[in-house]
């Protein structure tokens, strides 16, 4: 929508990076940083406590709702990336169909393929933000079922959550599940036991899901 925000004229998008609620402001270059500062200095964001946040904090709040960046997504089609929760139900049909939708199975696919996953793992306190992307994910026989691609400790949770993939096997069924045990993540030579979640571990809006 268009909008005057503190008297500049702006276009105004719903969006959100990190699973809250959350706006993006899009005016010419040079009432950006007037803008900006109009925001912050304004009665309602003292009141909030609003101030600026980067990268760090933003990818603490995303990865425990499952918010997923490019990383998480390179190489991945739509049907094994986990995001169906972010196409609406008319796009999933013939009617209307995304675009990418009729895109041919990943490579691969005809091994089994792979399912978009998240996982609890048990650092110590010195590695909470250093899992690394790509780092093996083993079940109890010392197999490669899975892998990360990016990681953060989690601003409600306090956890390290990583996001990734689970293995699918020839059969198609995944090479793990929710609630198995022996599950253990390999990263900068450390080896620290991990959870496969069946959900991630806070919901959009930032209420902590029961244990």
């Amino acid at each position: 929508r268009n909008l005057r925000v503190c008297g500049v004229e702006a276009a105004v998008f719903r969006i959100s990076f990190t699973g809250e609620a959350g706006y993006e402001l899009h005016v010419s270059a040079e009432d950006a940083a007037p803008l900006f500062d109009q925001i912050l200095r304004s009665d309602k964001a003292r009141a909030l406590g609003c101030r600026p946040f980067g990268s760090a904090a933003v990818n603490a709040l995303r990865v425990e709702k499952g918010f997923k960046v490019k990383a998480d997504l390179d190489f991945a089609h739509w049907s094994e990336a986990g995001v169906d929760a972010f196409i609406p139900d008319a796009r999933k049909h013939k009617v209307l169909p995304f675009l990418g939708k009729d895109a041919p199975a990943p490579l691969g696919s005809e091994q089994g393929g792979r399912l978009a996953a998240i996982f609890d793992v048990a650092t110590d306190e010195a590695h909470a933000w250093s899992v690394l992307g790509d780092s093996p994910i083993r079940d109890a026989t010392g197999r490669v079922v899975g892998f990360t691609t990016t990681s953060a400790r989690g601003a409600i949770t306090g956890r390290t959550i990583a996001l990734g993939y689970v293995k699918r096997g020839e059969s198609g069924a995944p090479l793990a599940l929710a609630g198995d045990g022996g599950l253990t993540l390999e990263s900068l030579g450390q080896i620290w036991p991990v959870e496969l979640l069946s959900r991630p571990p806070v919901e959009v809006g930032g209420k902590p899901r029961p244990a």
